[in-house]
């Protein structure tokens, strides 16, 4: 079980936050016509790492290379969500359902790509969220460090977790892919 800090509202942004309610919008271009596409992410958590964003925080109001162009996350996908295989309904996408078999082996971190987030009872309910997350390491992106600060976060991963999902992620892109031979 994951442990959760309580975080005022407009706090700066921190390795572990829990941000809600974010979107992206992209231009897609077809035949010459442009077309505006947007995600909506219900929860995603901030994978940045601390020293990058407290220097970011630091020098907020200088114009100095030490500013971010962008703030790492990756989606948190509630579980029941994600077994269904519905988690990237908004995109437009179909994925796979995982089986409660996948989903213990997630949980035994047997596969780089997959992390599971169980939540304390008390502070789920607390914080409205749903029981577990599922992370996709592979859905990582990058967005504006305004859009993050902007959208709400009530909760961060406490500190020792926050640690081993960066672990998870970087090891995951740092994998190196033999080719087939």
């Amino acid at each position: 079980m994951v442990s959760l800090i309580n975080k005022s509202e407009n706090s700066k942004v921190e390795l572990g936050d829990i941000r809600r309610n974010i979107v992206l919008k992209e231009a897609d271009f077809i035949c010459n016509e442009m077309y505006i596409n947007e995600l909506r992410l219900p929860y995603v958590l901030v994978v940045s790492q601390s020293c990058d964003l407290e220097r970011h925080y630091e020098d907020i109001s200088s114009l100095t290379d030490n500013q971010l162009l962008g703030v790492i996350v990756v989606p948190l996908y509630p579980l029941s969500i994600f077994m269904l295989g519905e988690h990237l309904k908004g995109l437009s996408k179909t994925a796979q359902q995982h089986g409660q078999k996948l989903i213990d082996r997630y949980r035994k971190e047997e596969h780089p790509r997959y992390h599971i987030i169980d939540i304390d009872n008390n502070k789920r309910l607390n914080h409205n969220l749903p029981d577990s997350f599922v992370i996709d390491f592979r859905h990582h992106i990058t967005v504006s460090y305004d859009l993050i600060f902007s959208a709400k976060c009530t909760e961060s991963i406490n500190l020792i977790y926050r640690e081993e999902i960066s672990q998870r992620l970087f090891y995951y892109l740092s994998r190196i892919g033999l080719p087939n031979i």
